[in-house]
């Protein structure tokens, strides 16, 4: 439902829910009927309902987002097994390009500063979205043989699948600088850098 699935909840369905029921309550006052009194309480009821049930449900938006943090959390942490572990099983070539890079950077810190957007495709079976935010990170990287120690700061977008146990599983990945152009082909596959 898209009024629960919504990047600005619980606030956009708190502001519905007092305009609704400010509306209910002026009409009350303005005629003076039980119908209106009953239909503001009615209102309040089923609001804050609605936003009790936004704050326990976890939408595949929230849960993609808590996938990227602990992702992020394991590349500042270099526990690279709980980072592969994050790659589905079907996207080898991607698992192979991180077993093979990784161990190249240590990382003092790795955090995600804006998710620019998040699109899930429901209709795919499996589930499938794409999501892509900026990074910031720091540390040593030795990238084709040149070291490089700094803060490198990077747009990634990433490709995902829900896996059969519910967990977002990413298939595909592409970066870039944050001033390069919108080139996802693949193209910018080198870390700090971009060829």
């Amino acid at each position: 439902m898209w009024i629960l699935d919504n990047e600005y909840n619980p606030f956009l369905l708190a502001f519905f829910g007092c305009v609704v029921c400010l509306g209910a309550f002026v009409a009350w006052i303005s005629t003076g009927r039980k119908e209106a009194l009953y239909a503001t309480a009615g209102f309040v009821i089923f609001f804050i309902g609605l936003i009790i049930a936004e704050r326990l449900m976890i939408s595949d938006r929230e849960a993609i987002q808590e996938a990227l943090v602990k992702i992020a959390r394991n590349l500042k942490a270099n526990h690279r097994d709980a980072v592969y572990a994050s790659i589905h099983p079907k996207a080898t070539a991607l698992d192979e390009q991180a077993r093979a890079e990784l161990p190249n950077y240590t990382f003092e810190d790795c955090r995600i500063t804006q998710i620019i957007e998040t699109k899930v495709d429901s209709a795919a079976k499996p589930k499938t979205a794409v999501t892509e935010f900026y990074v910031a990170a720091k540390g040593s990287f030795n990238y084709q043989g040149q070291p490089y120690t700094g803060a490198p700061r990077r747009i990634i977008r990433l490709t995902l699948e829900q896996d059969t146990d519910g967990k977002w599983k990413i298939i595909n990945y592409t970066h870039r600088a944050p001033l390069e152009a919108d080139d996802f082909s693949g193209k910018n596959s080198g870390f700090p850098g971009s060829n």
